[in-house]
């Protein structure tokens, strides 16, 4: 062979060479992570070393696992376990090297939202052909790989076949960029070419050069950006309020993540300069937070700023031709308000939505002097113990006094409390919340609140704080649906979190700011929960409390849907469960029985009537085994040492017993044309007795105790139906008393004569209620219909009348406290208010109380300490609000 030929051949194999290096190995520029962060990114988090940060997360934290469990975070940690399996198949050793590698996640702002990418260095150890022909030998024909290009970087899809989800990455420069934000992967890459860095930005390195040496992760979080994000998914009403909790402005903050074993914490610094509201804020000192030993238990979400001499703070943003405005109206210069203000003041939020229960607490150091003023322009609310604003102009004060982070509370009610001013958009919320205060129910003494406030620091000049124990629902209330969504798939695990905290304190030169999530997910006490007591099932009803003369023998009885029957003592131990053969049908009743009057339970179900003593065992003659199916709860009456027990059956008629557990031989089994579901009327005039008996069809058959008939009706005469039967104690237009389906007063005579009294027009579903509601000897009217409630004397004077936020759906009863006092219970099953109304109109609320059925009310003997009974899932709860 000539040396040419050999030249030549020599030559080929060299460009050969070339070419193939060329397309399997990387010969761009070697880069680095920050090179492929977009310069308006939201946030960076830096893990300097990934694989040891994440296995700390893993191995030294209760909260990995509930972490997982939340989709934006499992989306994250799945596209680098994939990558991560992967690359260690291509490059044996990769996952070892991992643990000292450093990486990148930014958060990218697209079109359509807000994608994250994930940059690791990874050298020069890994080629695309190789990753490419890995993925079919480590995910089988679960994922494919697709080539894209984009610009001179040849980057690839790793695909779910179902085409559940994909993860976009390229290599470039010793980066591995992937993410499954498609806009923010290529958002990244033409990052690389771009030749303006977000490291040449000098605030961005000034403020990564404060970073601590000991944490595991950094966050940088760019706070304009943050806004965008923030306006773009708080509904309109609410985005002052997070702005200011955010202190809105621009720059860059610095931040330390540091994980404990129930703490996830972030500290760290930002630049004053183009806040206004923290650069003002450093002129003023910080002061303890004690507030919180004013606002109540259940507070889910507070807003609180401290500092000397607030009120020259607040003042310094005001609007003052609003001001002069409403200085106007007033009468005086309104600004004598703002000068009345102490030191601390707060806008907090209780579970439900934001406008109803919005309340603010304001410190001040003249109370006398700023009653005075807002009583001149206000006007008592009748019955509640606090004051209304009249101008509606003048309802906004909150805002225009002390920011639009007050704002929540524009329609001002108000009351002042112990040299604090107590204000809430209506006097129902307002009144609940100075209840709970002056019984001492504060957050502050709540267990949970005092371990989580012992990761704060001591000062700040403002705190932001959320509970999550009860899921995500009060903060949904400020979310755009979307986002909410969002957090309503999370729920579980983020309930396990007791709460978010951020404080910022404006210290020279800089702004300290600390964050921080603290996981309890075994939280003791829930606000006003007494105590919570597993059950074998749900309850199949509403809870009956027992009332005795003995305190040792007072308690609640339940059953469940497993047909278990519990007595419980009302501290939340359970004395006794007994097993049923088929549910319980209505209320247990107790009765005291024979010549000792020892207190027993009565009730009945499908095919058996029971009655046990406090024991739990059954009496002499007990069980009744029925002959038909019963309908209806059983009623009874008490009469000399005995008792009337009256229940309905499927063959229409109804039956009679008595204590001995004998059907009565005297009772003549009285018949209706329809079923009978609702429980017997049975009422007593001197020697007179009156059976009413009313079916489904709201026809009416009145007997006497020995189920003979006592009053012929005329054809057709209906009551409604969800009104009881009365002995009238009015007047002499009828023996009985009741209403019809249009609400009407319904009077039946002796003789069977009917007539009616109009107290306006109801539906067929009211309620109706005969009782002396203002205690003067005298029986009122009562009525309830849809969210209404009137109460009448009998010259048709309204006596009471209140509208509820919601539809009740269930009866209105009048509650006997144990020390004589009669409160009138009304509970909104659909958001967990129980309102309890004194003679004089005066309302207690218990709000945001969750439970299965509708709530039993009952109070510790010769007391007025209220508690409230229902079932959550496959337990009973009692919380003890008051």
């Amino acid at each position: 062979m000539t040396s040419g030929r050999l030249l030549l051949i020599t030559s080929f194999l060299l460009l050969a060479l070339l070419i193939l290096g060329f397309f399997l190995f990387d010969f761009s520029e070697e880069r680095q992570p920050y090179d492929a962060v977009p310069v308006q990114s939201v946030l960076v988090c830096e893990l300097p070393r990934a694989g040891l940060f994440l296995g700390q997360l893993t191995e030294e934290t209760e909260y990995a696992a509930t972490l997982n469990e939340m989709d934006f975070y499992a989306s994250i940690r799945s596209d680098l376990l994939s990558l991560d399996s992967l690359m260690e198949a291509v490059k044996p050793g990769f996952h070892t090297a991992f643990s000292e590698t450093p990486v990148l996640c930014a958060l990218i702002e697209t079109s359509h939202g807000y994608g994250f990418v994930n940059i690791i260095k990874v050298g020069r150890h890994l080629h695309m052909y190789a990753i490419k022909e890995t993925v079919p030998r480590v995910f089988g024909n679960k994922k494919t790989v697709v080539d894209r290009k984009l610009g001179k970087i040849a980057a690839a899809s790793l695909m779910n076949q179902d085409g559940s989800g994909q993860v976009n990455f390229a290599l470039s420069g010793g980066l591995l960029i992937a993410g499954a934000d498609r806009e923010a992967f290529e958002k990244a890459l033409l990052q690389l070419d771009n030749p303006t860095k977000i490291t040449d930005n000098q605030e961005f390195m000034s403020m990564r050069a404060t970073y601590g040496r000991q944490a595991g992760a950094y966050l940088m979080l760019h706070t304009e950006a943050l806004n965008r994000l923030l306006e773009s998914n708080v509904l309109h009403p609410y985005r002052s309020f997070l702005n200011s909790a955010l202190a809105s402005g621009k720059g860059w903050m610095a931040l330390d993540m540091n994980l404990k074993n129930d703490v996830i914490h972030l500290s760290g610094l930002m630049q004053p300069s183009g806040h206004p509201m923290l650069s003002s804020m450093q002129e003023h000192g910080e002061v303890k937070t004690r507030l919180t030993r004013m606002i109540p238990s259940d507070t889910r979400l507070f807003l609180h700023l401290g500092m000397e001499d607030l009120s020259g703070y607040l003042a310094s943003f005001a609007d003052s031709s609003r001001l002069e405005a409403l200085s106007s109206i007033a009468g005086y210069n309104i600004r004598e308000l703002q000068q009345f203000t102490g030191n601390e003041i707060m806008i907090g939020f209780r579970a439900g939505e934001p406008s109803e229960t919005a309340f603010l607490v304001v410190g001040l150091q003249q109370p006398q002097m700023m009653k005075q003023r807002l009583d001149a322009i206000s006007d008592p609310v009748q019955g509640m113990g606090v004051r209304q604003v009249k101008n509606p102009l003048l309802q906004i004060l909150p805002s225009a006094l002390w920011g639009k982070a007050f704002g929540a509370v524009d329609h001002m009610c108000y009351s002042i409390l112990d040299s604090c001013l107590f204000a809430a958009n209506n006097p129902t919320a307002l009144t609940r919340v100075l209840q709970l205060v002056s019984r001492g129910r504060v957050l502050a003494n709540q267990e949970s609140f005092q371990t989580f406030s012992n990761q704060l620091t001591p000062t700040a000049h403002l705190l932001l704080y959320n509970s999550m124990s009860d899921g995500p629902d009060v903060l949904n209330a400020f979310l755009d649906p979307r986002l909410g969504y969002r957090l309503n798939r999370n729920r579980a695990p983020l309930s396990r979190f007791g709460g978010f905290a951020l404080q910022i304190s404006a210290t020279q030169p800089m702004i300290y700011v600390h964050a921080l999530a603290y996981y309890q997910p075994n939280i003791s006490d829930t606000g006003q929960m007494a105590w919570q007591l597993p059950l074998s099932a749900p309850l199949s009803g509403s809870p009956v409390i027992v009332v005795t003369d003995d305190d040792d023998r007072q308690g609640i009885v339940a059953s469940d849907a497993a047909n278990n029957l519990y007595f419980v003592r009302p501290e939340g131990k359970m004395v006794w469960k007994k097993q049923l053969q088929s549910p319980v049908i209505g209320k247990v009743h107790m009765l005291k029985a024979g010549k000792r009057k020892t207190p027993h339970l009565l009730f009945n179900t499908a095919d058996r009537i029971y009655l046990l003593d406090l024991n739990g065992n059954e009496t002499q003659g007990f069980p009744v085994k029925l002959r038909s199916q019963a309908t209806n709860p059983l009623s009874f009456t008490i009469m000399g040492d005995g008792a009337q027990i009256l229940v309905s059956c499927d063959d229409r008629y109804t039956y009679c017993f008595g204590l001995d557990g004998r059907e009565n031989a005297l009772w003549q089994k009285p018949g209706s044309q329809e079923r009978v579901s609702r429980s017997i009327d049975q009422l007593s005039a001197g020697n007179q007795g009156y059976v009413v008996i009313t079916d489904e069809q709201n026809g009416v058959l009145v007997t006497d105790f020995n189920g003979k008939n006592r009053i012929p009706l005329r054809s057709g005469l209906k009551k409604s139906k969800n009104a009881l039967v009365y002995l009238n104690k009015t007047n002499s237009k009828g023996v009985l008393l009741t209403t019809n389906e249009s609400g009407k007063l319904l009077y039946i005579s002796g003789t069977g004569a009917s007539s009616t009294t109009d107290f306006g027009t109801y539906s067929p579903d009211h309620y109706f209620l005969y009782d002396d509601f203002d205690q003067n000897n005298a029986p009122d009217f009562l009525f309830l219909d849809k969210a209404k409630l009137v109460i009448y004397d009998r010259f048709k004077k309204t006596l009471f009348s209140f509208t509820f936020p919601n539809e009740i759906t269930v009866p209105p009863y009048y509650l006997h406290l144990g020390n004589g006092t009669k409160l009138l219970c009304v509970t909104d099953e659909l958001s967990g208010d129980v309102y309890l109304i004194d003679n004089k109109g005066k309302m207690l609320i218990n709000s945001g109380l969750k439970g299965d059925v509708p709530f039993a009310v009952g109070s510790k003997s010769g007391t007025d300490e209220l508690y409230f009974v229902s079932g959550q899932g496959n337990r009973l709860v009692c919380y003890r609000p008051f």
